[in-house]
C-alpha cells in the first residue's frame, strides 16, 4: 500500500534540529531546512511560524516560493497555527492567546481565557479545526506562569476556546487534538499515549509507547504518532520515534526513529512542488532579515521586582533559592531575545548603598514581559563570593540590559531587596531594617 509522505519537525531540548521530509514507505528521513518553530500544511500550502523575540513571524508558502511573510506583534512561543476557514489561527502559548489572522495574514482579533494572568499560564499549545470550528488543548486552568508544572496529572484540557465549551478534560498535558470518525483523537502526551474519545462510549486507547506523545497525522487508513524522550530522561531508544498504526484495528505497522529527541509537529506533506520551493527560496541571502536593536528608553523602565520569599538555602552551598514577581508597568515589552538582551541579575550593597559585588549571574527571563504583564518564578542567587562580610549588606534584584543599563531604584522602578542571609555576615550592632530604611532600601520581605 502505498503512504503519502509526511512532513515532521523534530529537534532537541535547545531547539536544534530540522524539518524532515519522511517516506513512509522506505522508512527514510530528508532533512529540508533547520527547524523553526510550527508549522501545519494543506495540499496546496506550508505556513511556517519563526519566534522573533516577543512577536512571532509567519510565512506561507505555495508551489512558486514564499506567497506572504508577516509579523504577528505580541506572539511568543508560538506551538501551534491552523487554517479555519478563510482565517489563520494562531496560538501564542505565551500570551495565552489564540490570534485570528485574514487570508493576507493581518490580524483581526484575539481571544485569551479568563484567569491566565501570567504568561504561559495555562500552556495553550495545539489547535485544530472542524467545520470552521476551532479547537484547542492546553494543560489546564492556572493563573500564574507555568502554575501547570507541577500539576499536570488530569489537568489538561480540550475545549472550543470562543465558546469555553470543554469537550475532553481529565488529561495530562495533552497535544494534537483531531476529529475523526464521529469522535476525538488526542494525545495525552504525559501519559505517553494516544487516545481515542468517541462521540458515544467510553474513551480508547489507540497506542502506548515509552516518551512523550506529540505530534499525530491523520491520514486516509493510517494514524502517524510522534514519540518523544521526556526532557528529563531518555527513551530506550535514545531518539524520537514515529509510529505507524492502523486506523480502526489500531494495529502498529511500523516504527521509524528518527536521531532527534523531540518531535513537534507532523502533518501531510504538501505538493512536492511546494517542498522544492521551499528549499529554492532558503538558498537566498536573507541577510536582511536581522533582529531589531531595541533600547529600552529610561521612561519604560517602570514597575519592579517584588520578592515573595525570603531567600533561602539550595543544596548548593553558598547559593539561595527567591521566588520574584516582575512587573512590566512601562510601554515597551521586556525579553533576553532583544537585542542587546534583557536578564534579570543581583549586585550586593554596603551599608552606604555602594556596590560591594557589582555584577551577580545573569538569569534569562523566561518569557518575554509584554507591557502590563506580571511574571513570577524562582531565582537563584550565588553568593559564594561573598565570604563574611564586615558589616550588613543586603542585595539588590533588578534587571539590567546589557551594554546599556542597570536598572536601579527610581520613581518609576522599585528593585528587589533583602538583606544578607544569617551567617554571611560578621555579629553587629546595626539592625539591617535601620541602614536599608536610611538608603531607602526597604526589605522586600
Amino acid at each position: 500500500m502505498e503512504l503519502p509522505v509526511v512532513l515532521v519537525s523534530a529537534h532537541d531540548s535547545r531547539g536544534v534540529g530540522h524539518l524532515l521530509r519522511v517516506d513512509l514507505n522506505n522508512e527514510t528521513y530528508q532533512p529540508l531546512l533547520p527547524y523553526a518553530g510550527s508549522i501545519c500544511t494543506t495540499p496546496e500550502h506550508l505556513f511556517i511560524a519563526r519566534q522573533e523575540g516577543d512577536r512571532t513571524r509567519l510565512e506561507k508558502y505555495d508551489r512558486d516560493g514564499l506567497v506572504w511573510m508577516r509579523r504577528v506583534a505580541r506572539c511568543f512561543d508560538t506551538h501551534s497555527l491552523t487554517p479555519v476557514g478563510s482565517q489563520i489561527a494562531v496560538c501564542s502559548t505565551g500570551t495565552n492567546q489564540v490570534i485570528y489572522l485574514d487570508e493576507s495574514g493581518a490580524e483581526l482579533h484575539r481571544w485569551a481565557p479568563e484567569g491566565a494572568n501570567e504568561p504561559d499560564a495555562w500552556h495553550l499549545n495545539s489547535l485544530s479545526a472542524h467545520e470552521g470550528r476551532l479547537f484547542a488543548t492546553c494543560f489546564g486552568r492556572f493563573a500564574q506562569f507555568r502554575g501547570w508544572a507541577s500539576r499536570i496529572a488530569g489537568a489538561g484540557l480540550l475545549l472550543e476556546p470562543e465558546s469555553g465549551q470543554v469537550v475532553v478534560e481529565g488529561l495530562a498535558a495533552p497535544h494534537d487534538p483531531r476529529r475523526v470518525d464521529d469522535g476525538w483523537l488526542v494525545n495525552d502526551s504525559a501519559r505517553s499515549r494516544l487516545l481515542f474519545y468517541p462521540d458515544e462510549g467510553p474513551e480508547q486507547v489507540v497506542i502506548e509507547s515509552p516518551g512523550f506523545s506529540r505530534g499525530l497525522a491523520v491520514l486516509p487508513k493510517h494514524l502517524v504518532v510522534g514519540f518523544s524522550s521526556p526532557r528529563c530522561q531518555e527513551r530506550q531508544q535514545k531518539c524520537a520515534s514515529l509510529l505507524l498504526v492502523e486506523r480502526g484495528s489500531h494495529r502498529l505497522v511500523k516504527s521509524i526513529n528518527v536521531p532527534y529527541a523531540e518531535i513537534g509537529h507532523i502533518f501531510e506533506a504538501p505538493d512536492d512542488r511546494v517542498l522544492q520551493a521551499i528549499q529554492d527560496e532558503q538558498a537566498l541571502d536573507r541577510r536582511g532579515l536581522l533582529h531589531e536593536r531595541t533600547i529600552i528608553a529610561t521612561a519604560d523602565r517602570a514597575g519592579g521586582i517584588t520578592a515573595l520569599s525570603p531567600l533561602r538555602p539550595s543544596e548548593r552551598p553558598g547559593v539561595f533559592d527567591v521566588h520574584v514577581r516582575v512587573a512590566n508597568d512601562g510601554a515597551a515589552t521586556w525579553a533576553s531575545s532583544n537585542q542587546p538582551p534583557i536578564h534579570i541579575s543581583y549586585q550586593v550593597l554596603s551599608t552606604r548603598g555602594d556596590a560591594i559585588f557589582p555584577e551577580g549571574l545573569r538569569t534569562r527571563l523566561p518569557m518575554p514581559l509584554l507591557p502590563g504583564q506580571t511574571l513570577t518564578f524562582s531565582l537563584a542567587i550565588d553568593l559564594t563570593m561573598c565570604g563574611h562580610l564586615a558589616g550588613p549588606a543586603a542585595v539588590r534584584i533588578t534587571l539590567v540590559q546589557e551594554s546599556v543599563a542597570w536598572w536601579g531604584a527610581s520613581d518609576c522602578w522599585t528593585p528587589a531587596v533583602l538583606p544578607l542571609p544569617a551567617g554571611m555576615v560578621r555579629a553587629s550592632t546595626r539592625r539591617p531594617g535601620r541602614w536599608m530604611a536610611k538608603l531607602g532600601l526597604k526589605s522586600s520581605i
